[in-house]
């Protein structure tokens, strides 16, 4: 499989994603140890699913996967930002005063013009890409969530049932299930099944059997040219986040700071107002979301931000935001 480029990669693939194959995390281990060995982080955008189904299959009560794709955000221009993605190995430690310690293997993404696919199952993951993300397939229910932002040019749901599941212990929003398309092509056929909290947006979304859990697409910037724009990139910012130890909302800070996040001068000094206004909060090497100043100042939580709800005061809080940035504004548009 590493050899991805071989007709016999192929034919591996195609072993180990068959429907009587039993997914092992030997095969992600070894996967991720002869990279290190050769010194490449390559992964063929096709075997991510793979690798991810091979990882689940080592959780325990004490170990959690995560998992956080960057291939491209389908609303926006990219440049030459390479497409990135990593996978968090979270174990928990039973004492409740220590923090939990994350293993993170990250990886470039090659081959991006092939489908992302999940075959059987994903939660805990940030997935954004310009190209196609394929859910299900091998199993007629695909389990999604908890904690899911699936963002893309074109969503493929192959399999003819969704169940959504939840997690309550976590941050308020931080355990739903967000799928966000410019097109959708599904092949389900009943209402899913929703443990949790589901939201879907793609145009005719709001038909059976989504349309409980359909919302739409904002339009804002009517008032102010630059609102778009602006709050284009503190959505970015607060929905890149991932659920924490203890319930909360955070991520690593060199993640928030990525030129890919921020994109401009513009960005960055959002982030700063966002941490003065103790928003964001820095702790060591992770940005935290703080949901109390959150709802105070912006009159929206993390999930409105998933679900694209734009409040009075979060307008009014980019308007603020415009009149001290301007010239960062029209710099960044010239």
């Amino acid at each position: 499989m590493r050899e991805y480029l071989t007709t016999l990669a192929r034919e591996v693939e195609n072993r180990v994603t068959s429907s009587d194959y039993k997914p092992s995390r030997l095969l992600a281990d070894f996967y991720i140890l002869l990279g290190r060995q050769r010194g490449e982080n390559i992964v063929a955008q096709r075997q991510i699913g793979i690798l991810y189904d091979s990882l689940l299959a080592g959780e325990t009560d004490s170990l959690r996967i995560r998992l956080a794709i960057e291939a491209g955000d389908p609303e926006e221009e990219e440049g030459d930002v390479s497409e990135e993605g990593e996978f968090e190995l979270v174990y928990t430690n039973p004492d409740p005063d220590v923090e939990e310690s994350i293993e993170t293997h990250i990886f470039r993404i090659d081959q991006v013009e092939e489908p992302l696919v999940f075959r059987r199952q994903l939660k805990d993951a940030i997935v954004v890409s310009r190209g196609i993300i394929s859910l299900g397939g091998e199993v007629d229910d695909f389990e999604i969530g908890p904690s899911v932002q699936a963002r893309c040019a074109h969503l493929d749901i192959r399999s003819t049932g969704l169940v959504v599941r939840g997690a309550g212990s976590r941050e308020a929003g931080s355990e739903a299930v967000v799928l966000d398309a410019m097109r959708c092509n599904s092949s389900v056929t009943r209402k899913p099944i929703v443990r949790g909290t589901l939201t879907v947006c793609w145009p005719g979304s709001e038909s059976y059997p989504w349309s409980d859990y359909s919302v739409v697409a904002i339009e804002y910037g009517q008032e102010n040219p630059h609102i778009q724009e602006v709050y284009r990139r503190l959505r970015r910012i607060v929905t890149t986040l991932q659920s924490h130890s203890k319930g909360s909302l955070a991520r690593v800070k060199d993640k928030i700071e990525h030129r890919r996040i921020l994109k401009n001068e513009m960005g960055r000094a959002l982030l700063d107002k966002l941490r003065q206004d103790n928003i964001m909060l820095l702790k060591g090497k992770f940005y935290h979301w703080n949901p109390e100043i959150g709802d105070r100042v912006l009159g929206a939580s993390y999930y409105d931000f998933c679900q694209r709800r734009l409040t009075p005061e979060t307008i009014a809080y980019l308007n603020q935001f415009i009149e001290e940035n301007d010239h960062l504004l029209n710099a960044a548009n010239q």
